[in-house]
């Protein structure tokens, strides 16, 4: 599986900045690549539409695509997020901690 991660916009945004997070699942040893498909499960990633965007200014805008097996969708998504989408966001932030 793989993840890309983009966040435009919020307070003190710098374009030229903001690279995209990505996350190949196959570079994680087993046990954590299953959490990262346990949270694309959870946030129900294949399911669930686009968020409408918010009023008001200065909200972060999320696009996350995930793409796995012959599967791949795009979806965009605002501040506040849901739990189960936010905890998604949290661990493609952070770096690959772990390979096989």
């Amino acid at each position: 599986m793989r993840i890309t991660l983009r966040t435009e916009g919020g307070i003190a945004h710098f374009p030229g900045l903001a690279r995209p997070h990505v996350l190949d699942t196959a570079a994680l040893s087993e046990s954590d690549a299953r959490a990262v498909e346990d949270l694309v499960n959870a946030a129900q990633f294949f399911t669930r539409g686009d968020a409408p965007a918010p009023g008001g200014a200065d909200r972060r805008k999320y696009t996350v695509t995930v793409t796995r097996d012959e599967e791949s969708r795009t979806l965009h998504a605002y501040d506040p997020l849901d739990p189960a989408l936010s905890a998604l966001v949290a661990r493609l932030r952070k770096p690959a901690t772990s390979t096989q």
